[in-house]
C-alpha cells in the first residue's frame, strides 16, 4: 500500500530512512491509499533517488 498525503511543513529526508527513499515532515494528511505493483514502487524509487541526487549536488554547487 502506499498513502499519498499533503504535508503539512518542510518536507526533508527521513533522518530513520536506512533503506530506500523516505522523506519527513512535521505533519501530513492522508489524501488517498493507493495498492499499487511492487515493481512499480522500485521503478519510481529508482527515479526519487536521482532526483534527490541531483539536488543535493545542486545544493553543494
Amino acid at each position: 500500500m502506499v498513502y499519498e498525503v499533503e504535508p503539512d511543513g518542510e518536507i526533508d529526508p527521513d533522518p530513520d530512512c536506512k533503506v530506500g527513499v523516505s522523506f519527513a515532515c512535521p505533519k501530513a494528511k492522508i489524501v488517498g491509499i493507493h495498492n499499487v505493483r511492487g515493481k512499480t514502487i522500485e521503478k519510481f524509487k529508482k527515479m526519487v533517488m536521482v532526483q534527490s541526487h541531483r539536488l543535493a549536488r545542486a545544493r553543494r554547487s
